[in-house]
């Protein structure tokens, strides 16, 4: 079981990093700097196509609240990825 705990650790601060880089790029890249950022335009996307996945239904949820601009989607992600770890963790060591 400590095994697929770490599994799960491991799993959910990949995702979370990944939603942390993609955010911190979102502020260096854009499509008018595109070509300055060859290689970071190319990791940004890479990113929004793996992580958009996860953040597109909080996104549908949170726009019936209507924030203003405010994007908070990619913040109440990284949220339901650590409740979702904490659950898991829990069960399995309950089943222990």
């Amino acid at each position: 079981m400590g095994i697929l705990i770490s599994a799960i650790n491991f799993f959910a601060n990949f995702l979370v990093g990944m939603l942390i880089i993609r955010a911190l790029l979102s502020w260096v890249v854009n499509p008018y700097t595109a070509n300055r950022f060859g290689f970071l335009a190319r990791l940004y996307n890479g990113l929004i196509q793996l992580t958009e996945p996860l953040i597109r239904p909080v996104r549908a949820f949170l726009s019936r609240f209507r924030m203003g601009p405010f994007d908070f989607s990619l913040f109440v992600t990284v949220i339901l990825i650590g409740i979702l770890q904490r659950i898991l963790i829990r069960i399995l060591l309950f089943l222990m």
